[in-house]
């Protein structure tokens, strides 16, 4: 062991980082490179759509857009506001700089998974200080099942970025209940990087959270001061992701859109039974594969109860837990009305299952292996990983891989299956055979010198009676209208005929020039955190100046 850990911590960091790229390109080469084809997982064209909305705005100057205008064929879509970008710009970078859509979403996916690797080692290792273990745990985590479907089967990019940043939160609500408190920041970093990532991934982890509490439920109490730095680090969450959530909630406060509307998914309607995830796993296919080997793991885990650490005791409590509400036993219909139904899908806890059995089985190593055996087991596990990875997508069906041209011009209609950021009733297909049509109330009005741009529609209106001009924008609170001539009758909203396209009332002549200009909260929302980040990048600077000064004067 005492070798395997010196060996290990000879390699120089490049060697490291080269394995972990080749990981990433592995993991993914069958499905996603390989014969020039592509897996159309499920949402991959929609992400598509958002990565090449967000290069066209940065190639208007529009560098932090709230409204994506490549959906629906200019008519635009919120999904910036509620699909935060802030992780999408290195995929709209490689776009701006000449690469193809394809060629983008492939180079951002290897980086996703290198950084994921990257993330889960360094985080392990923070917390456990050994090599070896660390390197175990990015191995099994970076090529677990249920993380590769959300990659190829789903193209669930939110849930595949979230996966970056649950190491992190478990190593800060580690040291926030068993550690070093004052280390809390982990925590709401981490929280606010899923909260960029897929805002139902911090749902489901805030979950994992809750739980693990419980479990420590006596040492908090006794340590009241670890509580006092949870809360900080909520209020750390809160201000660093201020800049998108603010701006959701005012959108949803101010208007209906489909997603608080009937669910279209119920969580009991997508669970299965134990025996059904465990034959998943076997034949090593489909959407909601949680893997043989985490199955395996946690039958093992059980069997060494006794031997492993207290941590990974409540690790194992706490995946035990979820895989049974992933089931069908759990009566999920008594949740449909709640919050917990915003999840759709059960087997979404299997996010929280593959981390924490990954990360029991980690921390347990020493324990569970005898010394002489770690080298050897270890690598053994890391064939096996790398064989289940490359066999998951041998199994992925063939004629859902299509060449990387078909995927150049991806479906600007495509917005998922319950276009949840529509107004609600608004009549989807009708608008997106016209998407570019002005609708006046009155035959009579006359429009010239219409112009649209990026983001804008100028016009001049020659109109004898009072009557409605719809313009072909789905109505969001932020869009502004310039006029000059005769004052607008009645200024812009939710149009009664054409429910969900901005609207305005006019009579007379004059010009109008419509564009989204955003509102005060979206802008007063970032201040909290830039002002935290920027205080923050000085102290920590400051302090950094300060340690090599006292270095220096000791030699």
């Amino acid at each position: 062991m005492w070798r395997l850990k010196r060996n290990v911590s000879e390699y120089p960091s490049w060697l490291l980082y080269m394995m972990f790229l080749f990981l990433s390109i592995l993991c993914i080469y069958f499905t996603f490179i390989s014969n020039g084809k592509l897996y159309a997982g499920d949402d991959v064209v929609f992400h598509m759509g958002r990565i090449e909305g967000l290069s066209r705005a940065i190639r208007q100057g529009d560098y932090f857009p709230k409204i994506n205008y490549y959906f629906l064929f200019g008519m635009g879509y919120a999904s910036s506001i509620f699909y935060p970008d802030l992780f999408l710009y290195p995929a709209a970078l490689f776009r701006v700089v000449g690469f193809t859509i394809t060629q983008s979403y492939i180079l951002y996916m290897i980086l996703i998974n290198f950084l994921t690797f990257v993330s889960s080692y360094y985080s392990f290792l923070y917390g456990s200080k050994n090599k070896i273990k660390s390197l175990f745990f990015a191995v099994i985590y970076g090529l677990a099942s249920y993380r590769l479907c959300d990659v190829i089967v789903r193209g669930a990019l939110g849930e595949t970025l979230a996966f970056l940043f649950l190491p992190v939160v478990i190593l800060g609500i580690i040291q926030i209940v068993q550690g070093d408190y004052r280390k809390f920041f982990f925590l709401g970093i981490g929280m606010a990087g899923i909260f960029y990532a897929h805002l139902l991934s911090t749902v489901i982890f805030s979950m994992f959270i809750g739980l693990y509490f419980l479990l420590n439920i006596r040492k908090l109490v006794n340590e009241k001061q670890r509580i006092s730095y949870f809360l900080l680090s909520i209020a750390l969450t809160i201000i660093l992701v201020s800049p998108v959530l603010f701006p959701l909630l005012e959108q949803l406060m101010y208007q209906r859109l489909n997603v608080q509307t009937k669910p279209i998914f119920y969580l009991q309607n997508s669970a299965s039974s134990l025996f059904e995830y465990i034959n998943i796993s076997i034949n090593n296919t489909g959407f909601n594969n949680l893997g043989i080997f985490i199955f395996s793991s946690i039958g093992y885990l059980i069997l060494c109860l006794k031997k492993i650490t207290t941590t990974s005791k409540q690790m194992l409590i706490i995946g035990s837990i979820f895989l049974f509400v992933t089931t069908d036993s759990f009566p999920h219909a008594l949740f449909h009305n709640t919050l917990l139904n915003t999840i759709q899908f059960t087997w979404r806890y299997f996010m929280i299952i593959s981390t924490v059995i990954c990360w029991a089985l980690a921390d347990s190593l020493d324990q569970l292996l005898p010394k002489k055996s770690v080298k050897f087991v270890s690598i053994i596990v890391f064939l096996f990983m790398i064989i289940q990875s490359i066999s998951y997508q041998m199994n992925a069906k063939e004629e859902k891989k299509f060449l990387h041209k078909d995927f150049e011009n991806p479906n600007p209609a495509a917005l998922g299956n319950g276009k949840e950021y529509l107004p609600i009733n608004m009549d989807f297909d009708r608008f997106i055979n016209n998407p570019h049509n002005m609708r006046a109330g009155s035959k009579k009005i006359k429009l010239t010198n219409l112009k649209r741009g990026y983001d804008f529609i100028r016009l001049d209106y020659d109109a004898p009676e009072e009557t409605t001009l719809t313009f072909p924008l789905t109505f969001y609170k932020g869009y502004t209208v310039n006029s000059t001539g005769d004052p607008l009758v009645r200024g812009l909203q939710n149009s009664k005929e054409n429910v969900g396209l901005s609207e305005v009332v006019v009579k007379g002549k004059g010009q109008l020039a419509i564009s989204y200009t955003g509102t005060k909260i979206q802008k007063i929302a970032k201040i909290p955190a830039v002002v935290l980040i920027v205080v923050s990048s000085v102290l920590f600077l400051r302090k950094r100046q300060l340690l090599e000064e006292k270095n220096n004067m000791r030699s």
